[in-house]
């Protein structure tokens, strides 16, 4: 119920997807081919074998074709059949064992079409320009496809959907299509050999497909040449990709894929993998991968790795890496150049990464350094930060991209020194990105210097923007942001502002741009302190409301330096450096311009304080150094310092990471120049562990080795050191042990709280003497001592230590008596480790007997024949040589007669046991003949003498005679005949018979004249 509930809720599906599915109806004119006498309409359309359930077509067709039977053999014999793009060519429901061969099928729907089919066969087909696709299977499983071509269709070449698995394609060729080979919801399958070229958008595509096999495939002139989407566990060997106008493999949240020899070359983008998790970058790739003959480096959790030049990586991927190293490389034409996935601290330099869609890709990665690089004439971004804090980006230079360097929901970044130039549109891109700072860089020639969208909080500062269309463009909601000591200049606008508010813009340089500032429907943003020189129009705002361009005194407004002389309308009567009059402008008004260019800088030194602390540090530390401006002052500018008498630096921070007490001296100065005189201040590090080792002594003050037994007192003592610089506090005592100690351990501890410790042990003390006992089996069960057994007797020694020092050996073997004879075993002893040595253990006499008794039997002879009645006296005798007889029986007692009174096959049967429980049965079987019986038996033996004829012949008549007179009960008359052969045989003696033959002869007839005789 649940398969069928199954099946109708996919031809839902597959309806809803517009696919053809159970119980559609074929088209009019449809042929059905079944097993039948005819092959249905096979007859109609071309030649029925019966016997081999095939069809074979003899001429094209404009029909469609439905096989209705399993087993059946569609050959097309190079025919064609043409549809009105409608319907499906060959179709195929629920069937299995079918084979679709050499046919040709043009302008259906789909072209072959297998639904709810397994264990199939398509080989040497064409499908060729069908609305959907050429050959289509749903829910089929197990299938070959082999050697069949698929192209121009409309949709797919060869298309699995939903559910298809376990399905083999090899050395088909789809070509011209919109997807060549496309594997949907479709698991397990094989694709070996195929050909997917010229497609659009994609060679081979897996959507949400897992754990099938593709290789040695080819996909080349595609869009994509190999497309994986949220399929996982899929393995790709030996395939090539080359000659796509996108792609040549891209897996896109797809994880748990297994890539290895597989070549890309001469694609736009070689390789690309993307993804939103760790699952979806958890893919093994090897460098046996190659983009355009170079090494694909796809590494997962390294640490304090360098990957150089040396690697002649043609694309490098690191995926949850800690401090590695990627310097040299040279990637191009993949979708990343350099790619890091959650990766920590870790540094990127002189990349040169050109020629892809992003060079250089930091997704969701902290706390990593960006130096040195090149990014250039990459499709889309240069430099690409997303979702990633705390990097710093230094030196790097990203030239003729779409955008240089794009920081998306990133924070906490700094970008310093870098250098953007004709990148169209934006140098330096922040998108919805907060606190980050941007100092110190170049944007040239591009369309947007640097741009803020939707971002918040950072800090633009000293960079310089020239030649640009927008220097400096804060756009949509970048509010809260400091832009200071900026140069922006000959772009026609200087410094943009749209739908943005709460900024800070000061101490910037505005010259020779078309417009300087240009405030557009903003607020409430601050614009103070900045120089405005040489623009067309120095300022302009429109729309929003709430900006200031001076703040009062003693900070004032800005210099316009169109509004700085009397003439211009600038009078400073009261000789306090600022404009009598207002400046004013389209929009807005500045309330105190100044006078002179820099006029807000003042002449009093900034303050500078530290945070290093007093007590020694065991971990590396930072000093940070504060600087602080008078009020209304120009602002600090920089701090210098140096360390231990070295070369001044400039930085707030002062890293501490070698031991040692040292003199950190700074000081600051401020945007007017102005500089405190330097300070001092002592940072102490020590960082490394004090040493401490352990040694022991026994009682007797001789040496003890960890780990050996001794039965005396143990005393451990510790040994410390500290060359860290900061001196010990303490170091662990020592230590004495009477018992056995696992281990015991000891600590030195140094002034900045650094520890080592070292351990000591085990530490063993045994004064306990070991134990052995000996038990004795006989098959597993116990042996008595002094008994006799027929059996080996195992004696087993059982060892111990109850002191813990363990045998000094082995217990001692098992001791085997399995020879006949008597034995005593020994008195054993085992030592321990300590030197203990145990009681003797207890003995064993051991009595083996393994010779069963010796029994004959003398009468009656084995295999004897007796007479009916006959007396025959029972002899035997019983003896044993070594544990003696503890009984026999037989079947009668030693002189006694035995059973001849009823004729027939008898036993006689003697059985001795011995005291080791050896048994003897000896056994003799004897025939007893009624008087008729025996006379039977002599007529064998005359006849078994070759007689002369003669004699023979009157011996046995007589013996004949003898048999018919028993048989009729005339035992007279049969005495009488025996008597005559008796006769007879005296007569022969020395003649025909020899006397032992004769004697033989007689003493049988005898026996039998006995056993009728009263």
């Amino acid at each position: 119920m649940k398969t069928v509930l199954m099946l109708l809720v996919l031809a839902l599906i597959f309806t809803l997807a517009g696919v053809q599915t159970v119980g559609a109806q074929a088209p009019p004119g449809t042929k059905f081919i079944n097993d039948s006498a005819t092959g249905g309409d096979c007859t109609l359309i071309g030649a029925w074998d019966a016997a081999t359930k095939t069809c074979t077509l003899t001429a094209d067709l404009t029909v469609a074709l439905q096989i209705d039977s399993n087993g059946i053999t569609l050959d097309g014999n190079g025919k064609t059949i043409t549809g009105a793009n409608t319907g499906n060519g060959v179709y195929l429901n629920g069937k299995t064992g079918v084979t679709v061969k050499n046919l040709n099928v043009r302008q259906f729907t789909y072209g072959i079409y297998l639904f709810n089919s397994s264990t199939n066969t398509l080989t040497g087909n064409t499908a060729i320009s069908n609305s959907n696709s050429g050959i289509f299977l749903a829910l089929s499983s197990s299938n070959t496809l082999t050697g069949n071509t698929a192209s121009s269709n409309s949709y797919a070449g060869i298309y699995l959907y939903s559910f298809s698995t376990g399905n083999t394609l090899s050395g088909n060729t789809a070509s011209s299509n919109n997807y060549g080979i496309y594997l949907s919801s479709s698991s397990t399958n094989t694709l070996t050999g195929n050909t997917a070229r010229s497609n659009s958008p994609t060679g081979i595509l897996l959507s949400s497909s897992n754990s099938n096999t593709l290789s040695g495939n080819t996909a080349d002139s595609n869009n994509y040449g190999i497309y994986l989407v949220s399929s996982t566990g899929n393995t790709l060997t030996g395939n090539a990709a080359s000659s796509n106008t996108n792609y040549g493999i891209y897996l896109s949240s797809s994880g748990s894929n297994s890539l290895s020899g597989n070549i890309m070359s001469g694609n736009k983008y070689n390789f690309y993998l993307s993804g939103v998790s760790d699952a979806d970058h958890n893919n093994t790739i090897d460098t046996t991968n190659k983009v355009d003959n170079r090494p694909i480096y796809y590494i997962k959790n390294a640490s304090t790795h360098t990957y150089d030049a040396t690697t002649n990586a043609g694309v490098f991927y690191c995926v949850n890496c800690d401090n590695i190293t990627v310097s040299g490389l040279t990637p191009t034409r993949n979708h990343s150049g350099v790619y890091l996935w959650k990766t920590r601290n870790s540094r990127i330099e002189n990349v040169n990464a050109t020629g892809n869609y992003y060079g250089v890709f930091i997704n969701q990665s902290n706390g990593n350094t960006l130096s040195g690089n090149t990014a250039s004439s990459n499709i889309n971004y240069g430099i690409y930060l997303n979702s990633s804090s705390g990097n710093t980006l230094s030196a790097n230079t990203v030239s003729s991209n779409w955008s240089g360097i794009y920081l998306n929901s990133s924070s906490s970044n700094s970008l310093t020194g870098n250098i953007a130039i004709s990148n169209s549109p934006v140098g330096i891109y922040l998108v919805s990105s907060t606190d980050n700072t941007l100092s110190g860089n170049t944007f040239s020639s591009n369309y947007y210097g640097t741009m803020l969208y939707l971002s918040t909080g950072n800090t633009v500062s000293a960079n310089t923007a020239n030649h640009n269309t927008y220097g400096i463009y804060l756009n949509s909601s970048s509010n809260g942001n400091t832009l200071s000591g900026n140069t922006v200049s000959s772009n026609p606008y200087g410094i943009y502002l749209y739908g943005s508010t709460g900024n800070t813009i000061n101490s910037n340089t505005a010259s020779s741009n078309s417009t300087g500032i240009y405030v557009n429907i903003s607020s409430n943003n601050q614009v103070y302190n900045n120089s405005f020189i040489g623009n067309t129009t120095q300022a302009y705002v429109t729309g929003g409301a709430g900006n200031i361009f001076s703040k009062p005194a003693p900070a004032g407004g800005n210099y316009w330096n169109n509004y700085d002389t009397p003439a211009e309308g600038c009078n400073n009567l009261n000789g306090d450096s600022f404009c009598d009059a207002k400046y004013t402008f389209t929009g807005s008004e500045d309330i105190l311009p100044w006078t002179t260019q820099n006029g807000w800088l003042d002449s009093i030194a900034p303050t500078t304080t530290d945070n290093s602390p007093a007590a020694w540090q065991k971990p590396d530390f930072t000093v940070s150094l504060t600087c602080a401006d008078n009020p209304g002052g120009s602002g600090c500018k920089e701090t210098k310092y140096r360390v231990d008498g070295g070369a001044w630096q400039t930085s707030n921070s002062v890293i501490i990471n070698t031991n040692g007490d040292h003199l950190i001296e700074y000081y600051s100065s401020d945007n007017a120049g102005n500089q405190e005189a330097a300070k001092s201040v002592h940072a102490k590090l020590d960082k490394t562990a004090p040493t401490i080792s352990a040694s022991a002594k026994k009682a007797d003050n001789s040496a003890y080795t960890t780990g050996t037994w001794t039965n005396q007192n143990v005393t451990v003592h510790y040994d410390c050191a500290d060359t860290g610089g900061s001196g010990l506090v303490s170091c662990t005592s020592d230590q004495t042990f009477s018992t056995t100690t696992a281990t015991t351990s000891g600590t030195a501890t140094d002034n900045a709280g650094n520890n080592a410790s070292a351990s000591f042990g085990p530490i063993n003390i045994d004064k306990t003497k070991p134990t052995i006992s000996a038990s004795a089996t006989v098959n597993g069960s116990p042996y008595v001592s002094g008994t006799w057994t027929n059996q080996i007797v195992t004696v087993k020694f059982t060892c111990g230590d109850i002191g813990g020092s363990v045998l000094a050996g082995s217990c001692p073997a098992d001791r085997v008596f399995s020879a006949e004879g008597i034995f005593n075993s020994n008195a054993a002893t085992v030592s321990d480790n300590a030197g203990n040595i145990s009681d003797p253990a207890n003995t064993f006499s051991v009595k083996v007997d393994k010779t069963s008794p010796v029994v004959t039997i003398t009468s009656p002879a084995n295999g004897a024949h007796l007479i009916q009645g006959e007396i025959v006296l029972a002899g035997w005798s019983a003896s044993d040589a070594l544990s003696g007889l503890a009984s026999t029986t037989a079947t009668t007692p030693n002189g006694q007669p035995i059973d001849t009174a009823v004729a027939g096959a008898k036993t006689f049967a003697v059985v001795s046991t011995d005291l080791a429980g050896n048994v003897n049965s000896v056994v003799n079987t004897y025939t007893v003949l009624s008087p008729a019986q025996a006379a039977q038996l002599l007529v064998t033996t005359v006849t078994g003498l070759n007689l002369p004829n003669g004699t023979e012949t009157s011996l046995t008549s007589k013996l004949d005679a003898a048999f018919a007179s028993l048989q009729q009960g005339q035992n007279n008359a049969a005495v009488n005949q025996l008597n005559a052969f008796v006769n007879q045989v005296n007569a022969q003696r020395g003649k025909a018979l020899t006397d032992e033959q004769a004697n033989a002869l007689i003493q049988a007839a005898q026996k039998i004249i006995a056993g009728i005789t009263p």
